[in-house]
């Protein structure tokens, strides 16, 4: 904190808060794209939900025009989303030096009491483990029968989509049974949250789409989904419960002022659940299909969350940084600096040239620093999910004690407690180790 007078004067500077909503009015408003073609020469609209289907399509020149044209229209206003982008790093390089910070990254890291540490040992630790996202990327190829794999196949489904469909009383059989290695105790919450209706199910007429928790101290939490019987649906209602037991297990340990959690923890209890209900289905698959399918929708949300963000975690470093130092910042350097890392993590993977516009489209580099978190918390959930998997002695014990922590420690030393300390490379090393026995079952998968 700063003199009272000189805390109002910054106080009156909300004015510059505008940036993030420049680029989100841009994108949901102002930005439009060229229809594309498929493979036959049909044209189709492209917007923002229908990219999403575009890009996993089995056209695969549908998904080159989608890739291109979506980051392309980006591309055609660089000139001002750069220059936006570039103001809002250098107020956030102003501010964390009027406050005496070391740096934006540092204040960043402050507010949920994180050391630079881990962001620098998610960096270093992730890049040591790019093998794993190249193998990935490997299998992927085959799957697709591709000579050639380009940046614009990386989310291509790898088969046509299932026609199997759950109720949600099978959905819910499955759940419990994988996540019965949680203990008796915690299956039978997941059975007094359906019985009591903790949980609204079905899509309908003016809800809110997605899924998603609500905690309420001292009642129970609510979980709204929008359940259609499909495999996402099941993951979606393991992780969404993920969220709700780590509530549950908190508000029951702690008194309200400590029975919240920050975001740095949030994502490790759903992530964790996801994990053991996917071991579960790939011990109960009946074909190699089944797994195959499996493994890549497991290792799609790697490269999303645990790579993905690292990479976006590495570009703010990079782009604060090279300020910071003095540097100058321009549009060409921005631009370079994104298409440069995506060469260092996509490895033979062939990149097209829009996709140095990608990083403008980032809602979440508005909100400095803040995207490593879910590399971490996948971090943290598979070394949890290993060790229980393994029937590792205390390690359930240690997962319990994190989800009953709540706010009643820093984030750090409740990790430290419950032995996956993020400052050390041990569960980085439990994660990839992980990862890397995944790959291996899926290989012989591709074998057989």
């Amino acid at each position: 904190m700063l003199s009272k007078k000189e805390e109002k004067l910054l106080s009156g500077m909300s004015f510059l808060g505008g940036f993030s909503g420049n680029s989100r009015l841009f994108s949901d408003a102002d930005l439009t794209f060229n229809d594309i073609t498929d493979g036959k020469g049909k044209k189709h609209k492209l917007d923002h939900p229908s990219y999403a289907d575009y890009i996993r399509s089995n056209d695969r020149t549908l998904r080159k025009n989608a890739m291109k044209e979506y980051n392309g229209a980006f591309g055609r206003s660089i000139n001002m989303l750069a220059n936006n982008y570039i103001n809002y790093v250098k107020e956030d390089c102003y501010f964390a030096k009027i406050r005496k910070y070391k740096s934006a990254l540092n204040e960043a890291l402050e507010d949920e009491e994180v050391s630079k540490e881990v962001y620098d040992r998610l960096l270093d630790e992730v890049n040591k483990n790019l093998d794993i996202l190249f193998k990935y990327f490997e299998l992927k190829k085959k799957c697709l029968n591709l000579k050639d794999m380009y940046i614009y196949d990386n989310m291509a489904d790898i088969q046509a989509k299932s026609d199997k469909k759950y109720t949600f009383e099978e959905a819910m059989d499955i759940v419990y049974k994988a996540l019965s290695p949680l203990g008796e105790d915690y299956v039978a919450l997941l059975k007094q949250a359906v019985e009591e209706r903790w949980l609204d199910v079905f899509p309908s007429q003016g809800k809110r789409t997605g899924a998603y928790e609500n905690a309420v101290y001292g009642i129970h939490p609510y979980v709204l989904l929008n359940f259609n019987g499909s495999i996402g649906s099941v993951f979606e209602i393991a992780h969404e419960l993920g969220h709700a037991m780590h509530t549950v297990f908190a508000s029951n340990a702690q008194p309200r002022q400590k029975a919240g959690y920050t975001i740095f923890l949030a994502e490790i209890a759903s992530t964790t659940n996801e994990i053991l209900l996917l071991n579960y289905l790939l011990n109960n698959a009946k074909t190699n299909e089944e797994k195959i399918a499996l493994y890549n929708k497991f290792f799609d949300e790697v490269k999303g969350s645990i790579y993905r963000q690292t990479m976006f975690a590495e570009f703010e470093a990079k782009v604060h940084e090279a300020y910071e130092n003095n540097k100058p910042l321009s549009k060409d350097f921005v631009c370079q600096t994104y298409y440069d890392l995506n060469k260092k993590y996509f490895g033979k993977v062939k990149l097209i040239d829009e996709i140095k516009y990608e990083w403008a489209r980032v809602g979440h580099f508005f909100s400095s620093f803040y995207v490593y978190k879910y590399a971490t918390g996948m971090i943290c959930a598979l070394s949890f999910a290993g060790r229980i998997l393994k029937g590792e002695e205390g390690a359930l014990d240690d997962y319990r004690y994190f989800l009953s922590a709540g706010d009643s420690e820093k984030p750090l030393q409740v990790l430290n407690k419950a032995n996956c300390p993020l400052e050390s490379g041990q569960p980085f090393e439990e994660g990839f180790n992980y990862l890397r026995s995944l790959l291996a079952q899926w290989q012989k998968c591709m074998k057989k």
